[in-house]
């Protein structure tokens, strides 16, 4: 059987010691198959990926936010396995975290998004927000970007760009938690007292989220446009754009269009054959806002750490649906957890994928007001970041809530 395949297909695939590292760092050291994250870019195991994916493009382990110091082995461990790409026709897309980092590697820097309460904003166990309006930042994270480039690689994607505290989706014209940053960096920039709460008929309000959206632009184009020095593609993640980007990241698909050289947007979209789930609001997206970059979709059932090792049907209907809808698909082929053990996607249990007619879920597929985020403004109030830092940090804490995720995502 013989597929034609669409003129790009991504994959994401995170190895080597970072990504063990990382993983140990974010999960309480869950079991880990080593084995699998440390021949992720074996020649073997991507001449498969390509064979039976038909894979142009993998976005690929650089740096996870450690210092520089703990990431040399990681830097090293992709360098020396780059011919590997090469011989498989696959472009390199280094990966390499935004604005968030290990604290306890960065402890000592001012960096570090605070909220209106002067606290910390987490982002996940071990990791913490930093402010993309921070000066000594912007610099660290250019040079990353550019050190990548050095490396031989094709791109560079700089991932979870947003700015401090996200709005909770489905509250753009309702009164809302505090969002963005309030460290000094962002006081001074800002010149007048960032509001503790946006409230949709605030002028002050307003303004703060222009300028929230107006710092993510020149960081975002800054970092662009080091990497088009070098002759890099570059892009983003552009997440769930199904809710209101400019009120939940602070992004706009208008300016990221532009800087970039493609779209990808990462949800919990992955298409099933019912049609009760998938991708094909991009569609829609693609006609208003004119967009003629390339777009890629990642999608998830129910997030990472939730999605047990997809099988041959879940990447048909990927596959599938994207030649349906005009998109190009971004197989997952990470952080997957089956029978509690973390590991990445075994090709060699995989087809050549069979490309079949598809019903698409409704073109307008906006994500719901969210009543849970009126529920957390209400009872967490000044502690969210408390709490949240329990939530993140004290592995009990995170037991006993992992129930209600569970339901959640379904």
């Amino acid at each position: 059987m013989s597929v034609i395949f669409p003129s790009r297909v991504g994959y994401y695939l995170w190895g080597g010691p970072g990504t063990i590292r990382m993983i140990n760092l974010k999960y309480f050291s869950p079991p880990v198959d080593t084995a699998s994250f440390l021949r992720a870019y074996d020649r073997d195991n991507l001449m498969r990926i390509k064979e039976v994916f038909g894979v142009t493009d993998m976005w690929v382990t650089y740096s996870w936010g450690f210092s520089e110091e703990r990431e040399e082995e990681d830097y090293a461990f992709l360098a020396d396995r780059l011919q590997n790409f090469r011989d498989a026709s696959i472009r390199v897309h280094a990966y390499v975290q935004g604005p968030n980092l290990v604290f306890e590697d960065f402890k000592d820097r001012d960096w570090f998004c605070r909220d209106e309460y002067g606290q910390f904003i987490p982002y996940h166990r071990g990791r913490k927000l930093v402010c993309v309006n921070h000066p000594e930042f912007q610099e660290f994270l250019e040079e990353r970007v550019r050190l990548a480039c050095l490396l031989g690689i094709d791109g560079v994607y700089v991932d979870n760009v947003f700015m401090g505290q996200m709005g909770i989706p489905g509250m753009k014209n309702r009164s809302s938690s505090f969002i963005g940053c309030a460290c000094d960096s962002c006081q001074n920039a800002f010149g007048i007292p960032i509001p503790r709460r946006v409230r949709k008929w605030c002028n002050r309000s307003k303004e703060y989220m222009e300028f929230r959206a107006e710092s993510l632009r020149q960081f975002i184009e800054r970092l662009a446009a080091t990497a088009h020095v070098y002759g890099k593609e570059f892009g983003t993640n552009s997440l769930d754009p199904r809710v209101n980007m400019h009120h939940v990241y602070g992004t706009d698909l208008g300016y990221l269009h532009t800087c970039q050289d493609y779209l990808l947007f990462e949800s919990l979209t992955l298409p099933c054959r019912t049609g009760s789930r998938g991708n094909a609001h991009l569609q829609l997206l693609r006609c208003q806002h004119n967009l003629y970059k390339p777009m890629f979709a990642l999608s998830y059932k129910r997030g990472i750490g939730f999605d047990a090792e997809f099988d041959q049907q879940d990447l048909d209907a990927l596959y599938s649906e994207a030649m349906e809808c005009g998109y190009y698909p971004c197989v997952k082929g990470t952080e997957y957890v089956t029978g509690g053990i973390w590991h990445n996607l075994d090709p060699t249990k995989f087809s050549l994928p069979h490309i079949h007619s598809f019903t698409a879920p409704p073109l307008a597929h906006p994500r719901p007001e969210s009543r849970i985020g009126h529920i957390v403004i209400r009872v967490c109030g000044r502690w969210l970041n408390t709490v949240t830092t329990w939530y993140w940090e004290i592995q009990w804490v995170r037991r006993l809530f992992s129930w209600g995720e569970r339901m959640f995502l379904g």
